[in-house]
């Protein structure tokens, strides 16, 4: 598990990489700002519609492996499944690093 996660770090700082370059070129683009704009919205519009879908199907598992309805806790980065309420402490050890 240990070697997977290093291997997945390793390919997130490549793209992080990419990532850089591209939105450089496109800064340095000889694009008209209106068109740059525009094109800029619709890719932002995508990947709000994407990341909707992909919460919305993570969600539907949730409630078929629960059976039943997820408490939904916005403000927290966990769900908690169970009944168990959960301590300060405990609380704050599940969202270290997902906030």
């Amino acid at each position: 598990m240990k070697k997977r996660i290093v291997d997945l770090q390793a390919v997130l700082h490549q793209l992080q990489i990419k990532y850089q370059l591209v939105e450089q070129d496109w800064a340095d683009n000889n694009v008209n700002t209106t068109l740059k704009e525009n094109i800029n919205e619709a890719f932002t519009n995508m990947m709000n519609r994407h990341r909707d879908s992909v919460i919305r199907s993570n969600q539907k598992k949730l409630v078929n492996l629960n059976g039943g309805q997820i408490k939904h806790q916005p403000t927290k980065g966990y769900i908690n499944l169970t009944k168990k309420v959960l301590t300060p402490d405990q609380e704050e050890l599940l969202n270290f690093g997902l906030n």
